[in-house]
C-alpha cells in the first residue's frame, strides 16, 4: 500500500474511533443532540 493510503485509512479509523463516546452517551441518555447539530 501507498503512504498516502495508508495514513488516510488511519486518519479515517481515529475520526470514527472519536464518535464511538459520543454515540454511546446518545443512546445511554447521558447526551441529548441538538437539532441543529444534525443539519451540521
Amino acid at each position: 500500500m501507498d503512504i498516502k493510503v495508508t495514513l488516510s485509512i488511519i486518519g479515517i479509523a481515529l475520526t470514527f474511533a472519536g464518535y464511538v463516546p459520543y454515540i454511546r452517551d446518545i443512546f445511554k441518555g447521558k447526551t441529548k443532540p441538538h437539532v441543529f447539530s444534525w443539519f451540521v
